[in-house]
């Protein structure tokens, strides 16, 4: 550019032009060189590069300045990121994304707790809005192990037809079946399950626990008190209860009919499938 600018300003001087006139045409035909460059550089297309080196050798220059409010913004952005981050989170795994469960579109949560005598009720009382309910209580318990030491684990009390209902597959073992999760003929309270329990383990807690290790289907698992509900099956990878109390590690079927005289212990939620229409 600087050889056209003096080739350019010769060409004014030997028309007869001063130096200083010959010097400002050539300005006015060209343009300033800063205008040039900048010109050049939006050709090229590297501009944003030049401004980002621009935009970084400045935020450094100010962070050496001020140590302390560099620290604080950089804190607040990354608070909000990760406030930001874990919002849509939820908000993807809880309102956006499908849910993970069979007909997950037409199933419905009671809004508060009910008891096993309520349940029952709205289950034989609402048979003409639901094609199929089922109820689950979720609560952490301590579990001893084979070695002498405890683990703190999540259990879910489910009815029997729950998680066929939700669309669960077994990975291994089976399903609870109807038979499961009988009552006594005295009838306990809800805590600990009655003896003679049957359990369904997720595969991550089967995997953790024990190893992957089929042959622990049949055996009973050790209780606080003695021998614990025994293993019938493991389901597949990746189910999970979207649930308050989160997802259970140990399902255990609850079978235990119309309970009448503990009607006041609110502990279940129902989940129920409502009918096409």
């Amino acid at each position: 550019m600087n050889f056209h600018l003096e080739r350019q300003t010769e060409q004014y001087r030997q028309a007869g032009m001063p130096p200083e006139e010959a010097a400002r045409r050539t300005r006015l035909a060209f343009g300033g060189p800063e205008q040039i460059r900048e010109e050049c550089r939006d050709a090229r297309g590297t501009r944003w590069l030049e401004d980002c080196m621009q935009d970084l050798r400045y935020a450094l220059r100010m962070t050496r300045k001020t140590p302390g409010f560099a620290a604080a913004a950089t804190a607040t952005i990354a608070l909000g990121i990760g406030v930001s981050t874990a919002m849509f989170s939820v908000t993807d795994a809880v309102l956006l994304r499908p849910l993970p469960y069979k007909n997950q579109g037409r199933l419905v949560l009671s809004g508060t707790p009910l008891s096993n005598a309520d349940f029952w009720d709205l289950r034989h009382g609402a048979k003409a809005a639901f094609e199929d309910m089922s109820a689950t209580m979720v609560y952490r318990a301590i579990v001893p192990r084979e070695d002498g030491s405890a683990e703190r684990v999540s259990k879910g009390q489910v009815t029997t037809n729950f998680l066929g209902m939700m669309g669960a597959k077994i990975a291994f073992g089976r399903d609870f079946t109807d038979t499961d999760g009988k009552p006594p003929a005295r009838m306990e309270p809800l805590f600990p399950p009655p003896e003679g329990a049957v359990a369904i383990l997720s595969f991550e807690y089967f995997t953790r626990r024990y190893g992957g290790n089929t042959a622990i289907l049949g055996h009973e698992m050790l209780g606080s008190g003695g021998p614990g509900p025994k293993i019938v099956g493991v389901l597949a990878p990746g189910f999970r209860l979207w649930l308050p109390g989160g997802s259970p590690d140990i399902w255990i079927a609850n079978n235990r009919g119309y309970d009448a005289p503990n009607r006041g212990e609110l502990m279940l939620q129902a989940i129920g499938a409502v009918r096409d229409g």
